[in-house]
C-alpha cells in the first residue's frame, strides 16, 4: 500500500514544475479539457484551442523574447495548403461562403504552424505528461458513462430529446478514440505495458457503447496497427504509408467503377447508416470524374443539387460534405489536392519511420486512427475535426518527452 501511495505522489509531483513555465499555464489547461470538453459542449473545443495557443504564445515569447520560428519544411507544407484552399476557394460554387471558411482555415492552419513549433521549444513539457494520463481518464470514464446512460448528461444539461442526446456522443467519443494514443504512450513509458493495454480495452468498449461506428472501426484498426507494430515494425510502416497512398490515389475509382451497393437489405443499422454513405460516396465519385482535375470548389458539396441521385438510401436536398475526407478532397480540389495530400502521407510516414521504437508504434496507431475517422464521417473542415487535429502532434511532443518521472 505504502509503494502504491508514494508511486501516486511521484505521479501528481511530477507535474509541479507547470507552476515555474508561464508558457505551460494555457497549455495545461488544454490538456486537461480536451478529452472530456465535448461531452459538455460539442463546439467548445474549437474556441479553446486558438484562446490557449494565443496564451501560450505571448508568455512563451515574454519569458524567452523570442519567437517560435517554424522549420522551413513546415512553412512550406504551410503556404502550399494556403495556396491549395485559396485556389479551390476562388473555384467554389458559392465564393462568399468558400471565403469564410478560407479564412477559419487559414486561422487554425497557422495556429497548427506555430503551435507545433511552440511545443518543441517549451521548457518542461513532459511536466504535463501525468496530467494528460489524468484528464484522458476522465473523458473515458464520461464515455463509458454516457454510452451506457444514452448521453444522460447532455439530455440533462441540454434542451435535447433523449433520442438526439445518444447521438451527441459521436463526436466527443471520436475525441477519446483519437487522444488515447499519445496517452497511451505517456502511460506505457510511466507506468507499463499493461496499463497501457487496459486504457486500450477500455477505449476499445467505451467505442463500442455508443452509436458511433466510425469510432469503433477507427479503434479497432488503430489498435491492430499498435500490436502489428510492436511485432513487425518495419512491415506494419510500409503498410501504413502504401496503404494510405493507395488509398487517397484509388477510392474515387473504386466507387464510381465497382457498385458496392447490395441488391436489398433489411438490416436497420445498415439502411440508417452505412448504406446512405456508400450511396453518397458512388454518387460523390461519379461527379468527380466529371471534374477530375481541379474538382468543384472549396465546400462545393453545401451547394451540388443530389436532383440526379437516386436517393434509395441518402435522403435531402444537399449533402453539404461528402463524410468521407478523401473524396471531399477529390472533390474540392480535384487529382491535385489528392497527390498533394497522398505525397503528404507518405512523407508523414517516413518522418515517423525515424522516431525511436518505443514512439513508432503510438504514432503510427493515431495516423491511422485520423485517417479511418476522416475517411468515413464526419466533414473534414468542421472546426471542432479540425481543431482536433491541430493539437493531436502537441500531445505527442508531450508524450515524446524525457518522462517526467524518470528525472
Amino acid at each position: 500500500m505504502v509503494v502504491e501511495e508514494n508511486k501516486a505522489a511521484l505521479f501528481l509531483r511530477s507535474m509541479k514544475p507547470i507552476g515555474a513555465v508561464p508558457a505551460l499555464w494555457p497549455l495545461a489547461f488544454l490538456v486537461f479539457i480536451s478529452a472530456f470538453l465535448s461531452f459538455i459542449s460539442l463546439r467548445a473545443l474549437g474556441s479553446m484551442v486558438p484562446v490557449a495557443f494565443l496564451f501560450s504564445l505571448a508568455l512563451f515569447v515574454f519569458q524567452n523574447r523570442v519567437f517560435p520560428k517554424p522549420s522551413p519544411l513546415l512553412l512550406a507544407t504551410w503556404v502550399l495548403f494556403v495556396a491549395l484552399i485559396g485556389l479551390a476557394a476562388a473555384r467554389s460554387l458559392d465564393i462568399d461562403y468558400a471565403l469564410g471558411r478560407f479564412g477559419k482555415l487559414i486561422l487554425m492552419s497557422g495556429i497548427a504552424l506555430l503551435f507545433w513549433s511552440l511545443a518543441a521549444r517549451i521548457e518542461n513539457l513532459n511536466a504535463l505528461q501525468s496530467l494528460l494520463v489524468i484528464a484522458f481518464s476522465i473523458g473515458l470514464a464520461l464515455c463509458l458513462f454516457e454510452g451506457v446512460s444514452d448521453g444522460l448528461i447532455f439530455w440533462l444539461t441540454h434542451d435535447v430529446s433523449r433520442i438526439e442526446a445518444t447521438h451527441t456522443t459521436n463526436r466527443p467519443v471520436v475525441l477519446v478514440v483519437l487522444f488515447v494514443w499519445p496517452t497511451a504512450l505517456v502511460l506505457s513509458r510511466l507506468v507499463g505495458q499493461k496499463s497501457m493495454a487496459l486504457m486500450v480495452l477500455l477505449t476499445l468498449v467505451a467505442s463500442f457503447t455508443t452509436e458511433s461506428q466510425s469510432a469503433q472501426l477507427a479503434a479497432l484498426l488503430a489498435t491492430g496497427v499498435l500490436v502489428s507494430s510492436m511485432l513487425l515494425p518495419r512491415l506494419t510502416l510500409w503498410a501504413v504509408g502504401i496503404g494510405g497512398v493507395a488509398l487517397i490515389l484509388t477510392l474515387p475509382f473504386v466507387f464510381a467503377f465497382f457498385d458496392l451497393m447490395p441488391a436489398e437489405s433489411t438490416d436497420f443499422v445498415s439502411r440508417a447508416t452505412v448504406l446512405p454513405r456508400i450511396e453518397l460516396w458512388t454518387f460523390v465519385s461519379q461527379k468527380i470524374l466529371l471534374h477530375p482535375l481541379l474538382g468543384y470548389g472549396l465546400e462545393a458539396g453545401r451547394f451540388l443539387p443530389l436532383d440526379d441521385m437516386t436517393q434509395k438510401y441518402f435522403g435531402g436536398a444537399f449533402m453539404h460534405h461528402p463524410h468521407n475526407g478523401i473524396l471531399q478532397v477529390w472533390f474540392e480540389m480535384g487529382a491535385l489536392g489528392a497527390v498533394l495530400l497522398a505525397l503528404g502521407w507518405g512523407l508523414l510516414v517516413a518522418m515517423v519511420g525515424k522516431t525511436s521504437a518505443s514512439v513508432q508504434s503510438y504514432v503510427l496507431a493515431g495516423l491511422v486512427c485520423a485517417l479511418v475517422v476522416s475517411t468515413v464521417s464526419h466533414g473534414l473542415w468542421q472546426t471542432w475535426w479540425v481543431s482536433a487535429l491541430v493539437i493531436l502532434p502537441v500531445f505527442y511532443a508531450i508524450a515524446k518527452a524525457k518522462p517526467a518521472l524518470a528525472e
